[in-house]
């Protein structure tokens, strides 16, 4: 413990000890209750450890190097155990220690100890950490206990912090000298030994303290509280006590102090003697404290031996249910000081259980006197300034005394409610309880009681109108009076307003009820005709308008369905009769937008009615269409006889269900849905026989009829799947008929698993068709291969195939096969072929040293070939147009492949090796023909004239000066330089040209203008003419 923390102890308990040794003490400066903190401030080494056993647990309390103790499980003690150690502390961490009937033993004298969120059961009748040396001091803290007793403190100091639940069943929760509830904990003691009184002070000067917002509470088989010589009880919180037997609260020559804001309460239902003995010592209660004791017996219910003081600004009440008085003294007389700002209230022995006193003594109270004896004690030095108090109360006749909060309160303020010249009756509130006399001037006209809520109803004879009634309440000696002034009475006006009222749910006036009519509004409009009242009549017309604009919205809203407008649809039952009773009611109706908005929903609900007047002739219309696409479903067209047509589906019955669907009324649907109905359940069982007649033929292609067995009959072949297979085509029911397809599927390939499987035969293939055909087994795979590509096709039951293919070139090689599910047999190859058209291609002329041999092939023609002197040169593929133009500046005779075309050499075009003679063109290579070369003007642009199809390249050369040369151009009008055309015209640009000199000039007359084939031509190819002057 830190030093200042001991000088603070210290002191505390010295003040205490000075404060409880005078009995005049009346304040206390400060609450050492809240200053004192003594737990967990330790001078010894900090050590802390965690137990989950006994062992463990025991260590640590034979340990003086611990002083905090953690556990981390529930435990049982195994022995009687002693603490020599001068701090321990234990927190339980919400487990449970049980004492098993042994106790942990405080060895050492102002040890200070501390146990913590902890469930102790089973324990002896010493507790945990109890002890005999002096000062120890034990804080218990939200700590729950049962078992024989709680705590043995004989000369110790037990602390409640938190909350302290307590049931010993022998002895006492606390035996020892002093016990604190500290401030705003709460501390639970029962007791139900009858061996010793739930809390126990034996020490001398022993004292029980519960601090502010603090409880303490006691329930006892014996007494609740024992306090030896000089016991202090100091409280600034709450204290219940109850006892079965024996008095409750006995101290011997001590002192109990209820501080401000403080409450003591205590009940004992001993028959013998009192419920709080102080022996030779005093009762204080200040101001702003409540003393409440009740007993039930012969003697006194509250004794004190020196002084009982109730100071002003406290409450109090003290009951003797029993014979005896409540008020006495043991052994010494003692001095009773009553003061109260609220006056006090007295009952008499034998009738306390009385709501009302015997006698009161309201306002500003004072009494003081010396009561002697606890049977019928005397009663001396009597002083009071209550004259009446001084004079008649007698202590040993009185078995209840309240004061403050407790006493009798003045009478209540009487109150009369209005009264007219109609009334028979008088109504208002006084003090519950009180006589009731109503007067006009001297004359009674009427007497009752008020009732325990303080109402009074009381019959009268009518009275004038200006007429004065008093009514005057009588109650506990006090009377109190109210006037009215009778009113001229409203009878007219209240019939009216009653049968108003009545027109609606509730006072709210949003609602009539459902009684409500034209008749019941017209009654209440009569009687209210009657009221003279202007003003009244005024507001009371008012309501009268609202019911009629609330019935005449009733009557046009149930028209509609859901009673709802906005619903733009009208009920089953409205018809032109309603609509008219609805308008009459709208009619009745003040203008105004009510009334407006009213008719226009009558409108709406007229026009709805027409509407649905035409709908019905609309339905009859509709009803004959659907009756008529209905009965074509049946054989004759009629559903009479039961049988439908072979061509009746699905899809036709759905049409016809739409059709019935259009119908709006669906009393016309019944009967062409009844015979649609029969209609669907006739084809449903068609549909079920041809599944049946599907599954029996699938069943049957397997051995024992059974697709599960996966073996087929040796009998099952492919006509008979195919056959099975077409009755599947015929299911309807997507489910059933994906189950019976799997079971034909494992039927057609148990079947391919039997049978060989054979090359097929191929058909040829041209580099211009798309389809492979030929013949093979019928339900095989033809499996086509070309390259890493594969197409399939199936082969037809005639035995043929066809199988779609990309267009390939001429000689590549196609393989062809047939499968089944199991396996693949022997291929055969096609080589594809040219595409040979029925008429041969054009060939244009070939000169010596041509560099392209041109021609036209007819339309479709894949291909063609060229050949030289017999020796096939190269392929190429006509335009869209057909023409076709092959590369001819060398050529191969077979060995040597830079050959030129000379004359006399023979160029063949054909569609390839396999072409018919009468198929292929053949020309000769003749002498060259030069070009032909337009006449050239001076200044000219360009030079222009015509050269033979095919013809490569063109040179221009001016006065023996190359210039520059052209090739074949798509359009040699789009080319600047020029070019040569497909059909052997050329130009080529001369619009400057640089002459012998070096000079950049344009064409002159005279100029000389050569065009042949270029340099890489030998010979004289080339052809000269002179330009012209302008």
């Amino acid at each position: 413990m830190k030093k200042q923390d001991l000088l603070k102890k210290g002191s505390s308990i010295a003040l205490v000890a000075t404060l409880i040794g005078s009995q005049l003490m009346t304040t206390i400066p400060f609450n050492v209750l809240a200053a004192e903190n003594t737990v967990n401030a330790q001078a010894v080494p900090y050590n802390a450890v965690t137990v989950n056993n006994w062992a463990e647990l025991k260590a640590a309390l034979a340990s003086t190097a611990v002083t905090d103790i953690y556990f981390s499980a529930d435990i049982t003690v195994g022995a009687t155990t002693s603490v020599t150690s001068t701090t321990k502390n234990i927190h339980g961490n919400k487990y449970t220690l049980n004492a098993n009937n042994l106790n942990i033993e405080l060895k050492t004298a102002n040890a200070v100890a501390l146990v913590e969120d902890l469930t102790i059961t089973n324990t002896d009748d010493y507790g945990v950490f109890w002890g005999r040396p002096d000062g120890i001091e034990v804080t218990y803290k939200n700590v729950t206990h049962s078992g024989r007793e709680m705590m043995f403190l004989p000369l110790g100091h037990l602390i409640v912090d938190g909350k302290v639940t307590s049931t010993a069943t022998v002895y006492s929760a606390f035996w020892g000298k002093q016990l604190t509830i500290k401030d705003n904990a709460i501390a639970n003691f029962t007791g139900t030994g009858t061996d010793r009184e739930t809390i126990y002070l034996s020490a001398d000067s022993g004292v029980l303290t519960v601090g502010n917002n603090a409880t303490l509470t006691t329930r006892s088989k014996v007494g609740s509280m024992y306090g030896a010589n000089n016991t202090t009880i100091m409280n600034y919180g709450t204290i219940d006590m109850q006892a079965d037997t024996s008095k409750n609260i006995a101290i011997y020559a001590g002192n109990v102090y209820l501080r401000d804001g403080s409450s003591l309460k205590t009940f004992t239902a001993e028959k013998t003697h009192e419920s709080i003995l102080v022996q030779n010592g005093s009762l204080f209660a200040e101001s702003g404290s409540t003393l409440d004791v009740t007993s039930s017996n012969v003697e006194t219910a509250v004794q004190t031996g020196s002084l009982l003081k109730l100071a002003n600004g406290s409450n109090f009440s003290i009951t003797n249910l029993g014979t005896g008085a409540a008020l006495g003294s043991y052994s010494n007389a003692t001095d009773v000081i009553i003061e109260s700002g609220q006056g006090i209230s007295t009952w008499n022995v034998k009738n306390v259980t009385k709501t009302m006193p015997d006698a009161s003594y309201p306002g500003l109270f004072n009494a003081k006197f010396t009561l002697s004896g606890y049977s019928n004690p005397t009663q001396t030095n009597m002083t009071s300034n209550n004259a009446l108090f001084a004079s008649q109360f007698k202590s040993s006749n009185i078995g209840k005394i309240t004061g403050g909060s407790f006493s009798s309160k003045a009478i209540g303020q009487t109150k009369l409610d209005t009264v007219d010249s109609d009334a028979t009756t008088v109504t208002g509130t006084a003090e519950p309880g009180a006589d009731i006399v109503l007067k006009v001037g001297t004359t009674i006209i009427g007497q009752g009681k008020a009732g325990d809520d303080g109402k009074y109803s009381i019959t009268i004879p009518k009275q004038a109108a200006g007429v004065t009634v008093t009514a005057t309440a009588t109650w506990n000696s006090q009377t109190s009076d109210a006037t009215t002034v009778v009113q001229k009475g409203t009878a007219d006006q209240d019939a009216a307003k009653k049968a108003i009222d009545a027109l609606f749910t509730d006072g709210t006036k949003t609602d009539i009820k459902p009684t409500t009519d034209a008749e019941a509004i017209k009654n209440a409009q009569d009687l209210l005709d009657k009221v003279q009242d202007p003003t009244v009549k005024e507001t009371l017309q008012k309501d009268i308008d609202k019911a009629k604009e609330l019935l005449a919205k009733k009557a046009v809203d149930e028209l509609f369905k859901n009673n709802d407008p906005t619903s733009n649809a009208i009920k089953d039952t409205t018809d032109d009769q309603a609509i008219k009773d609805a308008k009459k009611a709208v009619d009745a109706l003040e203008p105004g937008a009510v009334k407006d908005g009213l008719t226009s929903d009558l409108e709406k609900a007229q026009l709805l009615l027409d509407a649905k007047k035409e709908q019905a002739s609309a339905d009859q219309i509709q009803k004959a269409i659907a009756e008529y696409v209905v009965n074509q479903l049946f054989v004759d067209n009629d559903p009479k006889t039961d049988a439908i047509k072979t061509t009746t589906n699905q899809d036709a019955i759905d049409n016809a269900q739409k059709e019935i669907d259009k119908i709006k009324a669906p009393n016309l649907k019944k009967d062409a849905q009844n015979n649609l109905n029969r209609a669907q359940q006739l084809l449903d069982e068609r549909n079920a026989a041809t599944t049946a007649a599907a599954k029996k033929a699938v069943d049957e292609l397997f051995i024992n009829n059974t697709p599960s067995s996966n073996v087929i009959k040796p009998t099952t072949d492919q006509a008979k799947i195919n056959a099975a297979q077409a009755l599947i085509n015929k299911v309807t029911d997507p489910t059933k008929k994906v189950e019976l397809q799997k079971d034909l599927d494992k039927a057609q390939n148990l079947l391919d698993a039997n049978v060989a499987v054979v090359a097929p035969t191929a058909n040829a293939v041209t580099n211009k068709d798309k389809v492979v055909t030929g013949k093979g087994t019928p339900g095989l795979t033809a499996v086509v291969k070309i390259g890493t590509a594969t197409y399939t096709g199936i082969v037809g039951t005639d035995g043929k195939f066809s199988v779609t293919i990309p267009v390939q070139k001429a000689d590549t090689i196609i393989t062809v096969a047939q499968k089944n599910a199991t396996k693949t047999g022997p291929s055969v190859n096609v080589k594809v072929g040219n595409y040979i058209p029925a008429t041969a291609p054009i060939v244009d002329e070939v000169g010596p040293f041509q560099q392209a041999i041109t021609g036209k092939a007819p339309a479709g023609a894949v291909s063609v070939r060229l050949v030289v002197n017999g020796v096939p040169q190269r392929l190429v593929e006509p335009d869209a147009n057909g023409n076709f133009s092959f590369y001819s500046r060398f050529v191969s005779d077979g060995t040597v492949s830079n050959l030129r075309l000379k004359m006399g050499d023979i160029v063949t075009v054909d569609y390839g090796s396999k072409t018919p003679a009468n198929l292929a063109t053949s020309v000769r290579v003749s002498l060259s023909a030069k070009p032909i070369i337009d006449t050239v003007i001076a200044e000219s642009d360009y030079i222009t004239g015509l050269v033979p199809t095919g013809t490569q390249v063109l040179r221009l050369s001016i006065n023996g000066i190359p210039q520059r040369t052209v090739t074949p151009q798509e359009n040699i009008e789009t080319v600047t330089a020029g070019g040569i055309g497909s059909n052997g015209r050329f130009k080529i640009y001369s619009r400057f040209f640089k002459d012998e000199t070096g000079v950049s000039r344009k064409l002159q007359a005279g100029d000389k203008i050569t065009v042949d084939l270029g340099a890489q031509i030998p010979g004289d190819t080339g052809t000269t003419v002179t330009v012209i002057a302008k």
